[in-house]
């Protein structure tokens, strides 16, 4: 590749229109008028080319930045597109772990960037077996007695115990951990393109590190490495590649005369790097000279008339104001005292006035933007809104980026499934995002809420395998509800404990209650037996009993709104009644509920009346179990005293 400009070659000339120094002597004229002092330098050759880019690459921290930045940003996730969970794994296990795909990627990428080249082979496990030319007995090099010389395999074959030269066969091993992926140097990669028929070529050159450990004979290496390596150091020629097991990785150029190559990134701003360092090599002088000044002392004249060279000593004072500065820096706060002014004078210290920072920063954005990329995706600060031009520009060129290591990706599928007789899976690179992917998520999800697009691409835009994410899914579902359960369960665990706690303590403060009121009824025993008295008296004959008499309280029917312990209403019947007889009433009402409604009336009685509930309480306690009270005993013979039948046992 010939980077000549319009005046040819780069040999200087001496021309009429050149320029003449200002003594009249002719200076060396630039070989054209397009030309200025960088361009006399530019490589001739793409080889030439490729060694400038290397030291820029690792050199120069602007250019570094945009080519790393250029290499690492468009490299997303590979995603394998196949229904077959277990062929998914393989292709994973194989391409993520072992080949480490994503970092292999970046760093091919470094080589595209930086180079503009890239070239990408696969490397199969194979074992060397050599072979006596005698009796053609055949074993591992490795378990051979061999040694390498000139190129050559010389065995030493214990069967026939001939010493000569082997034939070598190198045996490929189905083995998948053994597949090695391989960047070749594109320094040592020379291209033979045919313009017409559109055919390449690839060769290698074996570089010198690796021509002298085949020479030394390492074992290491010449047990290890193809017998082609061999066989063309032995030929002193290039190593042809095979081109079904090469993908050329290249950026894309215009035409010329080596269109099999790729245009390094570098290429259009190597004056423009010229030129900054120029800069940068004069702010280097400036301060290893300027930075520190260089202060002056001398005997200054303490009047017009008195002249200290002529009376004194110039040495002696020299020392004496030495002696004083030293003692002055062991000391600071020691005093001097000099008989004559001291004069001082600084010489240089004036570094800022000459850096050049303005100049320096032009040329640095100059590089970024001869180089293709915003300045800000450099320094920071690239925003969807404020450079939607320059992003989507970017953009552009990530896209067919993408393309390439797309290409790349299903290069290596093929060979891999080819050498292991593999069933290929489809693949595909997760979505690139730039500076606008939160207006662009918001827009899916509106377009999914409206029920424009599915649940499965709204996932596949945001980088989200949907299969995964339903197993996810459906797995945290199962969980919440084992855990909402066991809190529900908890919960009515809990809640049955503290019923069993409450109703023992409300038995404990039953027997209490029942215990004061039997105290209290044998403190009073005349009052007792009169109200018995009265309980068990026959109402005359031609009246009603005094259950269905106009004082008492008729008996409510089963699920009745109101009932005679109701605080909400008070009849005129239980108006005229003292809280004992109210008590009683309650107390024969509650025997003909059954036990849940009875609960229910004890309930609402406890929280409306407490005084009333433990008397009825009271009453409904002192039956004994196996007594219905005084409805299991049978009628009375005699009238007095007279019993209605509502008491009878039925």
């Amino acid at each position: 590749m010939s980077l000549a400009g319009p005046g040819g070659g780069f040999r200087f000339g001496r021309k009429s229109g050149g320029s003449s120094s200002s003594a009249g002597v002719g200076s060396v004229n630039y070989p054209s008028p397009f030309f200025d002092l960088a361009g006399t330098y530019l490589p001739s050759t793409i080889k030439q080319l490729f060694k400038y880019c290397r030291y820029y690459m690792l050199t120069n921290p602007l250019i570094s930045a945009v080519i790393s930045k250029m290499a690492l940003y468009p490299v997303t996730e590979v995603i394998y597109e196949t229904p077959d969970n277990g062929l998914r794994a393989k292709w994973r296990d194989l391409l993520t772990k072992h080949f480490r795909i994503r970092s292999f990627l970046i760093n091919a990428n470094l080589d595209r960037e930086c180079y503009g080249n890239a070239f990408i082979s696969l490397f199969f496990p194979f074992q060397k077996y050599l072979k006596c030319t005698s009796c053609g007995k055949q074993e591992e090099v490795g378990k051979s007695a061999y040694k390498f010389r000139s190129y050559k395999y010389w065995l030493s074959c214990g069967k026939c115990l001939h010493h000569g030269p082997a034939k070598v066969t190198d045996k490929p091993i189905r083995s998948a951990r053994g597949i090695r992926l391989i960047r070749w140097d594109p320094e040592s990669i020379n291209v033979d393109y045919n313009p017409v028929t559109q055919v390449t070529q690839y060769y290698y050159k074996i570089p010198a590190g690796l021509k002298n450990s085949l020479t030394m004979g390492k074992k290491n290496v010449v047990e290890t490495i193809p017998h082609s390596f061999v066989r063309a150091l032995e030929a002193n020629k290039a190593l042809l590649l095979a081109p079904d097991n090469l993908y050329h990785y290249k950026r894309s150029s215009i035409s010329h005369t080596d269109q099999g190559w790729g245009i390094p990134r570098l290429l259009p701003v190597l004056k423009d790097a010229y030129f900054l360092q120029i800069l940068k090599k004069s702010q280097e002088m400036v301060a290893q000279e300027h930075i520190v000044p260089l202060r002056v002392l001398f005997p200054q004249p303490g009047s017009a008339t008195s002249d200290p060279y002529q009376s004194i000593q110039l040495n002696d004072w020299m020392k004496q104001v030495k002696s004083q500065i030293d003692r002055w820096k062991t000391d600071q706060n020691y005093m001097p005292i000099f008989p004559l002014p001291i004069g001082n004078q600084t010489i240089g210290g004036d570094a800022k006035a000459l850096m050049l920072h303005d100049e320096i920063r032009v040329w640095s954005e100059q590089i970024i933007a001869g180089m293709g990329v915003p300045q800000e995706f450099v320094m920071g600060g690239l925003s969807y809104s404020g450079s939607s031009v320059s992003l989507r520009m970017l953009e552009n060129e990530f896209m067919g980026h993408r393309e390439d290591m797309l290409g790349l990706v299903e290069f290596l599928i093929s060979k891999v499934s080819m050498f292991m007789d593999w069933v290929p899976v489809g693949v595909r690179l997760a979505p690139f995002k730039m500076a606008d992917d939160l207006q662009r998520a918001a827009f899916d999800m509106q377009m999914n809420m409206a029920g424009k697009i599915s649940d499965s691409s709204l996932l596949s835009s945001r980088d989200y395998d949907y299969e995964e994410e339903k197993k996810l899914m459906d797995g945290e579902a199962g969980y919440k509800s084992r855990v909402q359960k066991k809190q529900q369960t908890d919960q009515a665990t809990s809640a049955g404990e503290a019923m069993l706690v409450q109703a023992r303590y409300q038995a404990k403060a039953a027997e209490k209650q029942q215990a004061a009121m039997a105290a209290q009824q044998q403190a009073m025993p005349g009052q007792e037996q009169q109200q018995q008295g009265a309980e068990g008296a026959a109402p005359a004959e031609g009246q009603a009993p005094p259950e269905e008499g106009m004082g008492q309280q008729p008996p409510p029917q089963m699920g009745a709104v109101q009932s005679p312990i109701s605080t909400e209403t008070v009849t005129p019947g239980m108006a005229g009644m003292d809280i004992r007889q109210m008590a009683e009433q309650a107390a024969k009402y509650l025997r003909q509920l059954d036990p849940q409604a009875q609960q229910q009336e004890l309930g609402r009685l406890r929280a409306e009346q407490p005084d009333i509930f433990r008397l009825v309480f009271a009453l409904l306690n002192q039956e004994t179990p196996g007594d219905n009270g005084s409805a299991g005993r049978p009628l009375p013979s005699q009238k007095p005293p007279r019993r209605g039948p509502e008491t009878a046992l039925i």
